[in-house]
């Protein structure tokens, strides 16, 4: 992106905030508070033990009990646009914008496509903590072309390792109900199903420890829907409960009777 075009976008994203927080509909903080929060620390992807420090900073200025150090680990990948930048970072310029997932996914990715090559990134993987009082901390990013299993399963473990490093335990983990998250957790359970063990997985980390698999209500309630509104007519696919067939005319009918 150019230099003036870039400069230009944050000043239309700054401006919109600036009169949003100005209606009084919604209590946002300064331009120059989230400037000092954003600089607090030099960002870049993976784990960051300056950012992890800060975390248990924070935890300890907001006097988080113990309990509220437990709770669980966000796993989210959102697309963004395929883009390259310049970061000047005091020394030297560096490009920013491609995959990176760390040595050992790069290696993965060798050995998977027999290339080695370079992606720029469409995806960003997000780790957050989530506590049990409701502290929650975003900690770590990875700019991915679609994250694997595998490399799900590598940085998740990693992340429990961090958080452990710095006085927070990872009881659960929640997640949507995409392809690569429903194979991650398959991964724990090689030899047999996840309903089996009631979604709990032994923590490579501390083998004392469990850690739940969760997969995020919302998203299977989405699931469920979609499949009722597939279900029947002029698809193929039929759901049926003890030989009845499930029909979305069934939740119509309800709400017309009612």
């Amino acid at each position: 992106m150019p230099h003036s075009v870039e400069q230009k976008s944050k000043s239309i994203i700054w401006s919109g905030r600036a009169d949003l927080r100005d209606t009084g509909m919604l209590i946002l903080q300064s331009g120059s508070h989230l400037r000092l929060y954003k600089n607090t620390v030099q960002q870049h992807a993976g784990f960051n033990d300056k950012l992890l420090n800060w975390m248990h900073l924070e935890a300890q200025r907001h006097s988080i009990p113990e309990e509220g150090r437990e709770g669980g680990l966000i796993m989210d990948e959102m697309s963004i646009s395929e883009d390259i930048q310049t970061v000047n970072s005091g020394e030297f310029l560096k490009l920013v914008g491609f995959v990176e997932m760390g040595q050992e996914s790069h290696n993965l990715e060798i050995i998977r496509t027999n290339k080695k090559e370079e992606q720029l990134a469409n995806h960003v993987l997000l780790f957050k903590f989530l506590g049990n009082s409701g502290f929650r901390f975003p900690f770590a990013h990875f700019p991915t072309h679609q994250a694997t299993a595998t490399d799900l399963f590598i940085h998740f473990w990693d992340a429990v390792s961090y958080l452990q490093a710095y006085g927070f335990t990872t009881q659960y983990t929640n997640m949507d109900g995409a392809i690569t998250n429903r194979q991650f957790m398959h991964l724990h359970f090689p030899a047999t199903t996840p309903a089996a063990c009631r979604f709990k997985a032994c923590s490579p980390v501390n083998p004392t420890q469990f850690v739940f698999m969760i997969m995020d209500i919302k998203h299977n309630i989405k699931k469920l829907r979609n499949s009722i509104l597939a279900s029947g007519g002029s698809s193929k696919r039929l759901l049926l409960l003890h030989g009845h067939r499930i029909k979305w005319s069934h939740w119509i009918a309800a709400y017309n009777f009612d």
